[in-house]
């Protein structure tokens, strides 16, 4: 199980990006994190960006499975639907639920998510 933004676990940062002008002023293989945004996500898959993408449902994480997104992120209300799509058709992408409390890290794991994120780490 992934786990990012958690005290004693070293992870990649996310860099919060809403244009594609912020994109280019990142840092060289960095991944980038946005909400769903389909000139965003695909100016990323033509340019091999990173990419970390908060999707609201499941057809747009089809997308982003797609394009090439890294970490999908999720609500908790889509997690399962989304995670059994991608474990079906074996996604790259992982699945990532936005947490806030710590507390919830083993039900998730529990039911087979990819991974959680902290959410203070995307706002």
């Amino acid at each position: 199980m992934i786990l990012i933004g958690f005290e004693h676990i070293p992870h990649q940062e996310l860099e919060k990006v809403d244009s594609i002008e912020d994109i280019s002023k990142t840092k060289a293989n960095s991944t980038v994190y946005f909400e769903y945004n389909i000139e965003l996500l695909s100016y990323c898959f033509e340019n091999s960006v990173s990419s970390a993408v908060k999707v609201t449902n499941v057809l747009q994480g089809l997308y982003c499975h797609n394009l090439g997104v890294k970490y999908i992120i999720v609500e908790d209300d889509i997690a399962l639907a989304v995670q059994d799509i991608a474990d079906h058709y074996l996604f790259d992408s992982k699945i990532l639920v936005q947490i806030d409390d710590q507390n919830k890290i083993e039900s998730y794991a529990k039911q087979h998510i990819d991974g959680v994120i902290d959410k203070t780490l995307l706002d």
